[in-house]
């Protein structure tokens, strides 16, 4: 029988994690300005929220100018989106700050601003991996461990870390240790966790992860 990993956690840091590619890294980029606009964490943002649209409408607009492959094109558009990844950096220690300051809420705080979280100093962590399937709107969950007759894999998703029971959209238990969530909006934060049901209950829920669907 299996039992929880034993997990000692000291710091819980945020992540930005940034996709491959120009036109993700965009799809995440607003994603993470969308999820902090409004957000009661976040009064103070720095850089201010309406200075890194602006800095994403330039790069959204120079990726369409390089296009046309015109001479300077493709340097603009790395220039530009060097800026925006800045932001994300700055955002990403801005939001570390309020965490910090509020560790019983670090990871609600880090995950409701689009960003990933990692535990640092954790022991025999638990291994839980979501990336985008091939097919738009899918996402494959991955869970470490084998299908094994006794027990069953318990999967949650949720629209912004928080709140994970009103929303209409869930996972089946699996006897796998990987399943998928499908018909999930393209460019939206989705947030999902796993936990393994044993003979004698549930374990302990993975830490979140988080992914922009593709």
């Amino acid at each position: 029988m299996s039992t929880p990993a034993k997990i000692i956690i000291k710091k819980i840091i945020a992540v930005l994690n940034l996709p491959n590619g120009i036109a993700n890294q965009l799809v995440k980029a607003k994603a993470i300005v969308k999820a902090m606009t409004g957000n009661v964490f976040f009064t103070t943002p720095v850089p201010i929220l309406a200075l890194v649209n602006t800095h994403i409408a330039v790069a959204d607009a120079a990726v369409t100018a390089a296009k046309s492959k015109t001479a300077g094109t493709a340097q603009a558009r790395d220039e530009a989106m060097k800026i925006v990844i800045s932001d994300l950096v700055a955002l990403t220690a801005y939001v570390q700050g309020i965490a910090n300051a509020n560790p019983a809420k670090a990871e609600t705080i880090i995950t409701s601003a689009g960003l990933s979280v990692k535990k640092q100093g954790e022991i025999n962590k638990q291994d839980f991996t979501v990336k985008n399937n091939k097919a738009s709107g899918a996402v494959d969950l991955i869970a470490k461990g084998i299908d094994a007759p006794n027990s069953a894999h318990q999967w949650g998703i949720s629209p912004d870390g928080i709140d994970w029971t009103s929303l209409a959209l869930t996972i089946a238990p699996t006897l796998a240790a990987h399943t998928q969530a499908t018909g999930l909006k393209r460019g939206s934060i989705m947030y999902f966790r796993h936990r393994e049901i044993l003979k004698n209950g549930p374990g302990g829920w993975s830490q979140t992860m988080n992914i922009v669907v593709s």
